[in-house]
């Protein structure tokens, strides 16, 4: 968790102080100023996380039926 507060607190300098809960940081998250491209490790944790919960699951059917 560690790592990730600190990858967090490049882009957000609120996440530098521990003493903020969860809820309080959430309200402060602006995803616009995000410089993915620098931050390797926060990157990774959201293709992780999109990965594990697509955003619109994806189901291909196929019916093969002998005539």
């Amino acid at each position: 968790m560690k790592k990730a507060r600190d990858s967090l607190s490049k882009n957000f300098p609120i996440f530098s102080n521990p003493k903020y809960s969860l809820e309080e940081l959430s309200k402060e998250l602006d995803l616009s100023v995000l410089d993915l491209e620098k931050d390797d490790y926060l990157k990774l944790c959201l293709y992780e996380s999109l990965r594990i919960e697509p955003p619109v699951p994806i189901s291909t059917t196929i019916c093969l039926t002998e005539t």
